[in-house]
Formats: C-alpha cells, structure tokens, sequence
C-alpha cells in the first residue's frame, strides 16, 4: 500500500507544482482530462497520508500516528462533506478558493476549484478504513 500512497503523493505534487509555476510541459502531460484543482490534489496528499500512517506494518500503528491519521480521516470527510454541499445546496463555503485563489478566478467559472461531485464522495468514503482501528 505504501506504493499507491507514495504515486497519489507524487501525482497530486506534480499538480500543485503546475498550479505554482504554470509548467506547459506537465499541461501536455497531464491534459487527457479535466484539469484536477489545487484542493483536490491536497485532499488527496492528506488522503494518502492518513492510509500511509494507518497501515498496519506488522502490528498496529503507534498512538501518535494513529491518532494523526484519525485527525487527517477527520479534515478529509469534513472536505468531502463541505465540497458535497456547495453542489447539492449551491453553497459557496469558499473552501475551494482557499489555494491559489488568483488563478482560479481567471478561469471564470462559477465552481472554479470546487472537487468534483464524484471526488467529493471519494474523499467522504475513503476513510472508513479508519474505523478498522477504532
């Protein structure tokens, strides 16, 4: 598990680099589909994390790690939850404009930085896992 966590790590990173410095190279790359948005790729660096620090390696994880993966599953579904709700009530929580509020603006969409319907129920469902330890 610690492979996947490293590859969602490495590509929400590459992300987050081309929100920073507007690469064209990683645009090409990474252009076979909608662009991911800078708090998706967080979401998903955190997401990553709670499972790294979670997983069992051989027994169970100590407290502070646990207790850090339980926080991150915590801030993830409070994500989910929130990004859920500015969809189905039309809410603006202004959670999505919290990263690189500038260049989302530019784009000139309404939702511009808001996770997907279907990431925001990704991020809501990935940490029952957490319940394991619980």
């Amino acid at each position: 598990m610690s492979g996947f966590c490293l590859l969602a790590v490495l590509i929400a990173a590459l992300v987050l680099v081309n929100w920073t410095w507007d690469i064209a190279l990683l645009k090409q790359l990474l252009s076979v589909g909608p662009a991911m948005m800078p708090l998706t790729a967080i979401t998903l660096i955190a997401v990553s994390a709670s499972l790294w620090l979670l997983q069992k390696n051989g027994g169970p994880p100590g407290k502070v790690p646990l207790r850090a993966g339980f926080v991150l599953a915590a801030v993830i579904t409070l994500v989910g939850v929130a990004a859920l709700c500015e969809h189905v009530f039309h809410w603006n929580l202004g959670i999505d404009r919290l990263f690189f509020a500038d260049r989302l603006e530019a784009l000139k969409l309404a939702s511009a930085g808001r996770p997907s319907y279907y990431m925001a129920l990704a991020f809501i469902c990935s940490e029952p896992r957490c319940c394991y330890w619980m």
